[in-house]
């Protein structure tokens, strides 16, 4: 369930219900079909809880935001009722993905991967956010590892790994909902609409990453290894932000409508501070992660070259490591 607050300063924050849930029961109706009571309990991974003056708080560990024990009963009780914002991958197993990735490679290692056209959808999503702020979270790919490539390469090879590596990685952010807004060199920028669905596009936006490290490790640079070709990483850093959609461009020479904003830079700063196969992530993207994700989080130091100050709150913008793996039973193979 996501709610919307106002902070101090008037300006929106994101916030975000967690709850855990234990089964009660087992209830049989009279045509013998089977269902489960459950109750649902604020994850104590995210709230802690608070007393005052005789009631009971939930404290967002993350965000600092309070909620009534009795408001979040009846949201407990209410979740029948409300809306349940769900962005599944558009595969039922990213690995089966995967899979299938590294036998087309292979199969087509020796042909030319050719466009027939342009095709962005992302365009679509720009007419009908035109004129107005969105929130979204953005995400830097960068592939590590070029100028190594272009030294012990031909052009040819080269270029076949480059359109390989913005090719796949432009697949798993589609695969999880999100967009492609531009293709930069050898970097990928993605975009994750999430003015609605913040809590969802953002979880998917991580598991993304997770994805891409998956195709990384077992899927390009195994077939690379056989080809005879140096391995490649990958920097990648990511946050959450609002950007305006407007036109931008000069009179009689070019008009195009894009996403601009402080946040869009915020993304790049902390994908330039991302080390070889390290994946940043900024304080606000932290705060609304689902808690088993978080827990794959380490807030990081970056020195004192970094001086990015927190857009809402006092002193330096936190930047946080995500360490989760690609974990599967079936090796790639």
């Amino acid at each position: 369930m996501e709610i919307r607050h106002g902070n101090e300063k008037g300006k929106n924050i994101a916030g975000r219900m967690d709850f855990q849930i234990k089964v009660l029961g087992e209830n049989i109706n009279e045509n013998g079909e089977k269902s489960l009571s459950v109750e649902l309990i604020p994850d104590p991974r995210r709230y802690d809880t608070e007393i005052k003056n005789g009631k009971t708080f939930w404290k967002d560990k993350y965000t600092g935001l309070v909620y009534d024990e009795k408001v979040m009963i009846e949201m407990a009780n209410g979740m029948e009722d409300l809306p349940y914002y769900y962005s599944p991958p558009k595969v039922k197993d990213p690995l089966s993905h995967l899979l299938k990735q590294k036998a087309e490679i292979e199969k087509h290692w020796d042909e030319q991967y050719k466009l027939t056209k342009e095709y962005k959808p992302f365009d679509e999503l720009l007419i009908n956010l035109a004129g107005r702020k969105t929130r979204v979270v953005i995400m830097y790919v960068d592939m590590a590892g070029s100028t190594q490539l272009s030294e012990n390469l031909d052009e040819n090879t080269n270029i076949k790994v480059v359109k390989l590596f913005l090719m796949q990685v432009s697949k798993i952010v589609d695969l999880y909902d999100g967009y492609v807004f531009k293709l930069n060199g050898d970097c990928v920028i993605g975009v994750f609409p999430a003015d609605e669905n913040y809590t969802g596009m953002s979880d998917n936006s991580i598991r993304a990453c997770t994805t891409i490290r998956g195709l990384i490790d077992h899927v390009l640079c195994p077939i690379f290894k056989e080809k005879g070709i140096p391995n490649i990483g990958y920097h990648i850093g990511l946050d959450m932000g609002v950007v305006n959609v407007d036109p931008i461009g000069a009179a009689g020479v070019i008009s195009s409508l894009d996403m601009i904003g402080r946040d869009m830079n915020i993304a790049a700063k902390i994908e330039q501070k991302a080390g070889l196969n390290e994946i940043l992530l900024g304080r606000r993207l932290y705060e609304v992660l689902h808690c088993s994700l978080q827990a794959r989080c380490r807030e990081v130091n970056l020195g004192s070259s970094w001086k990015l100050q927190d857009p809402e709150r006092k002193g330096i913008y936190r930047v946080f490591r995500y360490d989760g793996i690609w974990n599967c039973d079936t090796t790639i193979e």
